[in-house]
């Protein structure tokens, strides 16, 4: 299986068999045609309520379902890419001052950021939300600020 990476962790705390319950149906697949006239399969995720078996207590789990509630709640918060606007985020590193606080002014959801420039000390905020989707050929938007570090 490999070494745990992000990924592999959040696939684990978010399967519900983490908490003793056996699924089906928690994902479906879709086909969508892009800009470009393609038909992409993409996966999507199910709402609990529409999954077609839950079992719950099916087998033991490492932790109680409230647990895994909790967890799944505190993770839908800590997101930095929701489908709305998340402003309340905690704290990133890196140097950008304004993350987290900066939305964009074509779709409205949170930007993110990258860095560029020599050791990826610049921030550039931008947002790639409907080019993801496949609404758009390009990125909503983004802007590269140079911050001054030295003193006046």
């Amino acid at each position: 299986m490999g070494l745990p990476d992000t990924q592999r962790v959040l696939y684990m705390l978010k399967n519900p068999s983490y908490a003793g319950m056996y699924v089906f149906g928690r994902f479906q697949y879709r086909r969508q045609i892009n800009l470009s006239g393609e038909v992409k399969t993409k996966m999507h995720p199910v709402p609990m309520a529409d999954w077609r078996v839950s079992l719950q207590e099916h087998h033991e789990g490492y932790i109680s379902w409230e647990e895994y509630m909790k967890n799944q709640e505190r993770l839908e918060k800590n997101r930095t890419n929701g489908g709305e606007m998340i402003l309340s985020g905690p704290a990133r590193e890196g140097l950008a001052l304004l993350q987290g606080l900066l939305v964009c002014g074509q779709c409205g959801r949170a930007l993110t950021v990258r860095y560029s420039g020599s050791g990826g000390i610049y921030p550039c905020y931008q947002c790639n939300w409907l080019h993801r989707e496949g609404l758009a050929s390009k990125s909503c938007m983004t802007h590269l600020l140079h911050h001054s570090f030295g003193s006046d």
